[in-house]
């Protein structure tokens, strides 16, 4: 089954819990998907506060 884990700073990060995520018109699950708490928060919020300044000095085309 596929495992779907965050993003943060660049790096793939494993949850501590995973929910089922399925497919609403058959029911099928589709994968497990890491469930953030305070840690993960916590790290993206950081990693989101460090690039913040070089992130808005960028153009805009430059940013997508």
């Amino acid at each position: 089954m596929k495992k779907i884990n965050h993003w943060i700073n660049g790096k793939n990060v494993a949850g501590n819990d995973y929910f089922q995520t399925t497919n609403p018109a058959t029911g099928d699950v589709l994968a497990e998907v890491a469930s953030g708490g305070e840690a993960e928060v916590n790290q993206a919020v950081a990693a989101a506060k460090e690039a913040f300044p070089k992130w808005a000095n960028l153009p805009m085309k430059e940013r997508a």
